[in-house]
C-alpha cells in the first residue's frame, strides 16, 4: 500500500504543474527537486520531456517559448483570418503570422486535426491533408506495427508515413519520447534504448545472469519492462516503482544493484529522529 503523500511532492508544492504531468508518473510520489526527466503536456497540447526540478524552477513548454508577441497588425488573425479560424486550442491574435513554431490545427470543413508551421500556413502551404487532392493512406494502414506505438491523443489514422508532425510514442520496453512520424518510418527508434540502453546495455544476458536471476527483490520493482531481458550490470536507465511506498523514479540497472534504493524511502529514513 502506498504511504502518505510527501509534503515536498509536486502535487503539494506545485499543483498546477502536477496537472501537466503525464501518466504513469504520479505527482503525489515525486519530489519537486527530482532530476528525473518525465513527460509533460502543456495547455496547448504540446508534449515534451523535462526534469521535475527544471519545471519547478519555471521551465515551460519549449514550443510555446518560441512564440513571440506579434507586432501590431502582424498577427495571424490580422493577416490570414481564414487560416486563423483553424487554430486548434490557441489564440491566433497573439501569434505572429511569420512564426516558425509548429502548432495544432483543425479543419473547419472536415474536422481533421494536424500540426503545421504557422508561417507555412500563413503563406498558403500545409493545408488540411485530409481535404487536399494528394492525401495519402494513413500510417495505421501503411505501418500498423509503428502505429501501435503512437500514444493518445495522437491518432495514427490522422497521419501519413511522410508526416513531419512530432507526436508521442511508447516503445516495447515502456520508454516514451517524441519524434516525427517521418523519422520513425525511416528507422528512428527509442532514444533511451539507442543511447543509455544501447550497446552493452541491450545485450541479452547470459543464462542465470539477468537482473531477475541475480537480484530478484530489485527485479520486482521493474516498472513496465522485463528484468529477465537485461543484465544485472546493464547501464540502461529504466523506470522503477517502490514496492513499499509506490514511489516512481528512474535509475540505471547497475546503480540499483549497488544498493541504490527508493529515493522517497531514503528521505523518510533521514527525517526519522
Amino acid at each position: 500500500m502506498a504511504g502518505p503523500i510527501d509534503a515536498s511532492s509536486l502535487a503539494v508544492t506545485h499543483p498546477q504543474l502536477a496537472q501537466q504531468l503525464l501518466p504513469p508518473a504520479d505527482a503525489r510520489r515525486i519530489d519537486q527537486y527530482a532530476t528525473d526527466e518525465l513527460m509533460w503536456v502543456g495547455p496547448l497540447g504540446h508534449v515534451w520531456r523535462a526534469s521535475v526540478a527544471d519545471r519547478a524552477q519555471g521551465r515551460g513548454c519549449p514550443v510555446c517559448s518560441g512564440l513571440q508577441p506579434p507586432a501590431q497588425g502582424r498577427s495571424l488573425a490580422a493577416l490570414s483570418p481564414a487560416v486563423a479560424r483553424e487554430a486548434d486550442g490557441w489564440d491566433p491574435e497573439y501569434v505572429s503570422a511569420g512564426s516558425r513554431v509548429e502548432m495544432p490545427w483543425r479543419c473547419h470543413a472536415c474536422g481533421f486535426a494536424w500540426s503545421a508551421e504557422v508561417r507555412a500556413r500563413s503563406n498558403g502551404h500545409r493545408a488540411c491533408p485530409a481535404c487536399s487532392s494528394d492525401a495519402k493512406v494513413s500510417l495505421s494502414k501503411t505501418h500498423p506495427e509503428l502505429a501501435a506505438e503512437m500514444l493518445a491523443p495522437f491518432d495514427p489514422a490522422d497521419y501519413t508515413h511522410g508526416s513531419k508532425a512530432k507526436v508521442r510514442w511508447r516503445g516495447p520496453v515502456g520508454h516514451e519520447w517524441e519524434a516525427t512520424v517521418a523519422n520513425r518510418v525511416k528507422g528512428s527508434g527509442c532514444p533511451v534504448c539507442a543511447a543509455g540502453a544501447g550497446g552493452r546495455a541491450r545485450r541479452a544476458p547470459a543464462a542465470g545472469g539477468s537482473l531477475k536471476d541475480l537480484y530478484p527483490d530489485t527485479a520486482r520493482e521493474a516498472d513496465g519492462w522485463d528484468p529477465t531481458l537485461y543484465r544485472a550490470k546493464s547501464s540502461a536507465r529504466m523506470p522503477w516503482t517502490c514496492t513499499d511506498c509506490g514511489h516512481h523514479w528512474w535509475a540505471t540497472i547497475f546503480a540499483r544493484t549497488q544498493r541504490t534504493g527508493c529515493p522517497a524511502c531514503a528521505r523518510g529514513r533521514r527525517r526519522t529522529p
